[in-house]
């Protein structure tokens, strides 16, 4: 998970200005962590760059970054309305970070908080992720959300995956109480077994032949057109929501063995439900897409 919004947010450096790309970028071990805004957050603009104040949360990966992506709105003066949205980058040490992260899921992502106030940024470290690149490229021409969007698809996946093979592993020694033999052994268990794996096999295929059009299009070094932005979206939401299902199926599988802390189903289980509740996860994106497929304008993330 760190690793996907990581990495796809480092696409974001082509739209830096060069000084802000060497700065940062220039250092092969640079790990810049972003997160969104609270209401609050606010820069106003100032001779050679900018005044920060605000809060960021989500912010994954940050406590092996050394810098940071604040996103905010930039005003003049005392306006109302902003000039631009922009991303500002930070090295981390200037902001104080927020240890905010009890959750139930994803704990190993550490998507702790940041906090900045009356912060200078320098004009060159300031970028809108709308600009134009200036040295386009395939990442440039897919941009960020649907990366984004199959990157947390792939990770749920995966998850999904491991939880199957804990409840297979579980049902090779466990007897049900009253059982006269293991699980694998019963019917119930054997077709549960296969329908997971045929749900996981399933979005798995359907994303990666979705991810593959997409990457062939890019090629084309142009803006990626709606129709492949949709079927991105589509592909990753249900990709998300079958890892779940799947998942389901397997904690049901190990029976009161799934309660349990210790055993290897439960974090799988939170984890995949975690990933559902995130942005990429979004039942409404659904019907984004839905508004597509019937001819009206789509609204929402894609």
């Amino acid at each position: 998970m760190c690793l996907n919004q990581n990495n796809v947010f480092a696409t974001n450096s082509a739209r830096a200005r060069a000084r802000a790309q060497q700065e940062i970028w220039g250092d092969s071990r640079a790990v810049v962590s972003n997160g969104p805004p609270s209401g609050s957050t606010r820069a106003v603009i100032r001779e050679g760059g900018y005044i920060l104040s605000g809060s960021w949360r989500f912010s994954s990966g940050i406590t092996h970054a050394n810098w940071v992506a604040a996103l905010g709105p930039a005003f003049k003066g005392d306006q109302q309305k902003p000039e631009a949205l922009l991303h500002f980058l930070i090295p981390k040490h200037q902001v104080a970070v927020d240890d905010a992260w009890d959750v139930g899921g994803l704990k190993g992502t550490g998507s702790f908080g940041f906090t900045a106030q009356n912060l200078f940024v320098p004009e060159h470290r300031a970028f809108n992720a709308q600009d134009e690149p200036a040295s386009p490229n395939r990442y440039t021409a897919i941009s960020t959300t649907p990366l984004f969007a199959s990157g947390f698809a792939t990770v749920a996946l995966a998850t999904a995956e491991a939880a199957l093979q804990a409840a297979i592993d579980t049902a090779k020694s466990k007897t049900r109480q009253g059982g006269e033999s293991v699980l694998r052994a019963e019917t119930t268990t054997q077709r549960s077994v296969a329908h997971a794996k045929a749900i996981l096999d399933a979005a798995s295929s359907h994303l990666r032949d979705t991810v593959s059009a997409m990457w062939e299009a890019s090629a084309k070094l142009e803006p990626l057109d709606l129709e492949h932005r949709m079927k991105t979206r589509l592909a990753s939401t249900h990709a998300i929501h079958e890892a779940a299902r799947a998942t389901d199926i397997a904690y049901e599988v190990c029976g009161s063995s799934s309660i349990f802390v210790a055993h290897p189903i439960q974090r799988r289980f939170q984890d995949v439900h975690t990933i559902t509740q995130q942005i990429q996860g979004r039942m409404a994106h659904y019907d984004t897409v839905g508004q597509w497929l019937l001819g009206l304008e789509p609204r929402g993330v894609f």
